[in-house]
């Protein structure tokens, strides 16, 4: 599933984009009466997105080459300074404020993505998914 996305490189940074833009613009939404946090849909919006972000950036960061710590430290970087930059960006809209709990549940978010892409990217994960693709093109180009 990765590969699709690491060889086209610049579908990764259009979909990083996209989400970041998404996190501002619903960000910019006044929500009058609403506490920070205190709804459990608000939990999973703040991990899943950041969730997205930070695997999209990751992805646009390694593209199809072996995976560096350099990247991990990156990418763990845009995606904590973005979280609590919208954070401070919803300090200027009307019925929002900031909330470091949800920076918290953003960063849950951008470490379990790091990990996990971390993980699939791995030298031993890819010779098994390189190889089971061989095996497959193997099979097409024989009719089988």
């Amino acid at each position: 599933m990765f590969k699709l996305f690491e060889k086209n490189r610049g579908l990764s940074i259009l979909i990083t984009i996209v989400l970041a833009s998404v996190i501002f613009i619903l960000s910019s939404i006044p929500f009058p009466g609403l506490p920070a946090g205190s709804n459990w849909m608000t939990v999973v919006y703040h991990i899943v997105i950041f969730f997205l972000f930070s695997m999209f950036l990751f992805i646009s960061f390694k593209g199809n080459k072996k995976l560096r710590v350099w990247q991990i430290f990156i990418v763990l970087l845009i995606s904590i300074i973005y979280a609590f930059s919208d954070e401070f960006h919803q300090l200027f809209v009307i019925g929002r404020s900031a909330s470091l709990r949800d920076v918290l549940y953003d960063t849950t978010g951008i470490f379990f993505s790091v990990f996990i892409y971390s993980v699939f990217s791995s030298k031993k994960y890819n010779k098994a998914e390189d190889k089971a693709y061989n095996i497959d093109v193997k099979d097409q180009v024989n009719g089988e």
